[in-house]
């Protein structure tokens, strides 16, 4: 839910509410957006995970992050999450997902990022938009 509030400002700015979450595990993250009025929707590589979204009617599809980005149109979304994914990737692979990410993203929109950071024992959350990032507490 902390998510919400920089989704709206997002979705205000570029007037659209087409959202994208990268590594949308049960879909928390898209029933929320679903129950807002977002057209939201998500992708995974865990099948278990895409089913069970499919079958709450959510839009989500078996397909790794750099695959969805790289099929977005240029400029046609309000925001692109990933909860808990870039711990998962490599640096190439990170740098990778921010270009695309932005690409995908409308002037005005956002990508939030969260990851866990097992040195410090907590989740960090990062929102950003080209050439500007900010810390968001959890």
């Amino acid at each position: 839910e902390i998510y919400l509030p920089c989704i709206a400002e997002a979705a205000a700015a570029t007037r659209c509410r087409r959202v994208l979450d990268l590594g949308c595990g049960r879909g928390e993250l898209l029933a929320l957006l679903g129950g807002a009025g977002y057209d939201a929707r998500g992708v995974d590589l865990n099948r278990l995970f895409v089913e069970q979204n499919r079958a709450a009617g959510r839009e989500v599809v078996l397909m790794d992050a750099l695959t969805a980005l790289e099929g977005c149109e240029p400029d046609s979304l309000a925001a692109v999450s990933a909860i808990h994914l870039a711990e998962h990737l490599s640096v190439n692979h990170l740098v990778r997902l921010l270009d695309l990410a932005f690409a995908a993203l409308r002037p005005g929109g956002v990508l939030i990022l969260r990851r866990y950071n097992s040195g410090l024992k907590r989740t960090q959350n990062a929102v950003g938009t080209t050439g500007n990032w900010s810390p968001v507490q959890s």
